[in-house]
C-alpha cells in the first residue's frame, strides 16, 4: 500500500469536522494515538478505521491522498524527462550560430557550456566548445583563376545571422599574405565587413597565387 503524508494541522481540521454526537452525548474522535514521524507528519498508511468517524471523512481523505500522489507522478514524470538527441543537436547549432555571430571566444563559450550541463535539460550538450565548432564538411569548388586558384566560401552564412529588417552596408577588403620565402606564392583572402555592425571580418574568398 502507498503511503502519503498530510500534515498533523490538515489532520487535525478533518478531524474537527468529523467530530459527531453519539446517543449516550459522549463524542468519537480520532484516537490521540496516531502514529507521527520526526517531522510530525501524519502517515495516512497507518490509520484504519477513518469511515467510523463520520460517513464521505474518508472519500475526503481518499481525494485529498490521491491529490498528492498525482501531484507526485506528475513531478516525477517531469524531472525524469530527457530532451531527445534531435533536440541536442537543435540547441548547439543555435548556440554555434549566436557564438559566430556575437564573435564570442572559445574560453567564453566553454564557459557557458559548463554553466549550461550542471541543469538537468541540458547536461546531454557538449561540455566543450570544440565540439560544436568542429568544422563542417563541405565541397568547396576551386576555380582555377590563371595564374592561381580562387575558392568561394560566400556570404550568405553571415547574412542569416542578421535580422530580416536590417540592411548592413558591405565593406571588403583584399590583401596578400606571403606563404613561402623560397617563392612567390601568396594567399589572398578576399574579407568582408558589415558597416556600423558589431562583427568580425569575414572571408568571403581565398585567392592563391603567385601574383
Amino acid at each position: 500500500m502507498r503511503k502519503c503524508i498530510v500534515g498533523k494541522r490538515r489532520m487535525q481540521q478533518l478531524a474537527s469536522r468529523a467530530t459527531l454526537p453519539k446517543t449516550d452525548n459522549t463524542k468519537q474522535t480520532i484516537r490521540s494515538d496516531v502514529p507521527v514521524d520526526k517531522d510530525n507528519h501524519v502517515t495516512i498508511g497507518n490509520i484504519t478505521g477513518y469511515e467510523d468517524i463520520e460517513p464521505g471523512i474518508g472519500s475526503e481523505l481518499d481525494k485529498h491522498i490521491s491529490d498528492l500522489n498525482v501531484c507526485g507522478d506528475q513531478f516525477r514524470i517531469e524531472e525524469e524527462s530527457e530532451i531527445s538527441e534531435v533536440e541536442v543537436e537543435d540547441i548547439e547549432r543555435d548556440l554555434k550560430t549566436w557564438a559566430l555571430c556575437n564573435a564570442v571566444n572559445q574560453s567564453q563559450f566553454t564557459a557557458l557550456l559548463k554553466i549550461l550541463s550542471r541543469h538537468k535539460c541540458f547536461e546531454k550538450i557538449a561540455h566543450d566548445c570544440r565540439s560544436i565548432l568542429k568544422p563542417i564538411s563541405a565541397n568547396i569548388q576551386i576555380t582555377e583563376l590563371p595564374p592561381g586558384n580562387y575558392a568561394h566560401f560566400g556570404i550568405r552564412p553571415y547574412l542569416q545571422c542578421l535580422s530580416p529588417s536590417v540592411v548592413p552596408g558591405l565593406q571588403i577588403n583584399i590583401d596578400g599574405l606571403p606563404i613561402y620565402e623560397s617563392n612567390n606564392l601568396n594567399f589572398w583572402p578576399v574579407l568582408g565587413h558589415f558597416v556600423s555592425l558589431e562583427y568580425d571580418p569575414f572571408v568571403i574568398g581565398v585567392y592563391c597565387g603567385d601574383k
